[in-house]
């Protein structure tokens, strides 16, 4: 399974589309593919669909069953499986990284897109009744706790439906990155940029003049 590149794409085509090892189109995953451009998702948003909806079929291939197969116990097996993926691109930033004998594994920030763009892609798949299951194979709860807080969008209009906030069952955990330290020397640099020193103020922080 490979993204290749659409020489040509008119307006309102995808420049991307997914081929199998004899170079034959996916049909389902291009069908989805050229939905994408008419709802005014940018190139790279379908591009980057085209690359997760990618390894949803690499392992297809290697389980040999069609898509209309993918349970939601194949999900629990697709998540393993890419847990077990190695990377080939490069860390975009200092963070911890699992190994594998190949190199990094996929982030869990990048296995939760896989599972949403999959997710989409099923949706998809009812929608246009190309799919023999009744419900998504990835499959989703109502949240609670984001129902209960705070600082969750409520409808303006008092008559208007109420959104129930859901999840998916299939996630990896993710822990947030700390911003990274600035140097003393791009530290220095700021602070003689200054033009004002009376008034320095550190950026981001609450109070005036922190100096």
């Amino acid at each position: 399974m490979r993204v290749v590149k659409v020489e040509g794409a008119g307006p309102g085509e995808p420049a991307v589309r997914l081929v199998d090892e004899d170079g034959q189109p996916v049909a389902e995953v291009n069908g989805f593919l050229r939905l994408l451009p008419v709802r005014e998702y940018s190139p790279n948003t379908v591009r980057a669909y085209a690359h997760d909806l990618q390894k949803l079929f690499a392992f297809l291939a290697e389980s040999g069953i069609p898509a209309a197969e993918f349970t939601p116990a194949r999900a629990m097996e697709f998540l393993q499986w890419l847990r077990l993926a190695s990377s080939s691109r490069p860390a975009q930033r200092l963070e911890l990284g699992v190994a594998a004998g190949e190199g990094r594994v996929l982030s869990a920030k990048t296995c939760n897109r896989v599972l949403a763009a999959v997710s989409s892609f099923y949706e998809f798949l009812i929608a246009s009744e190309k799919y023999a299951g009744r419900d998504n194979p990835i499959v989703k709860v109502a949240d609670q706790a984001a129902a209960r807080a705070a600082g969750r969008y409520r409808p303006p209009l008092d008559n208007a439906a109420r959104q129930r906030p859901v999840r998916r069952v299939l996630r990896v955990k993710t822990v947030e990155a700390l911003p990274r330290p600035m140097t003393s020397e791009t530290y220095a640099a700021l602070l003689g940029a200054l033009r004002t020193p009376h008034r320095w103020k550190c950026p981001g922080m609450p109070w005036p003049g922190c100096i």
